[in-house]
């Protein structure tokens, strides 16, 4: 179970040295490397270390689609803050 953990975070760490994010359609294949996790006990370790990559990905793409909208991209915008307490 712990060695399962640790090849999981393993591709979580390999997919953040990227320099660029990958293509979403390699997301789909998430879709097929979990359920051959229950049907290919041989293949489990790589497996696991596929779904960790691939979930990152999935999860990267989702936060980055998210950005601001195209309208206010070139356009300046002033940020005004209040420091309420300085430790």
């Amino acid at each position: 179970m712990r060695l399962g953990i640790v090849i999981f975070l393993s591709g979580i760490i390999v997919f953040q040295q990227f320099a660029y994010l990958p293509d979403l359609k390699w997301g789909l294949l998430l879709v097929v490397t979990v359920p051959l996790l229950v049907y290919a006990p041989v293949l489990r370790l790589p497996l696991i270390f596929i779904s960790g990559f691939l979930w990152a990905l999935v999860y990267a793409s989702g936060i980055l689609s998210t950005g601001p909208s195209p309208q206010i991209e070139s356009h300046d915008l002033i940020v005004e803050g209040v420091i309420s307490a300085i430790p």
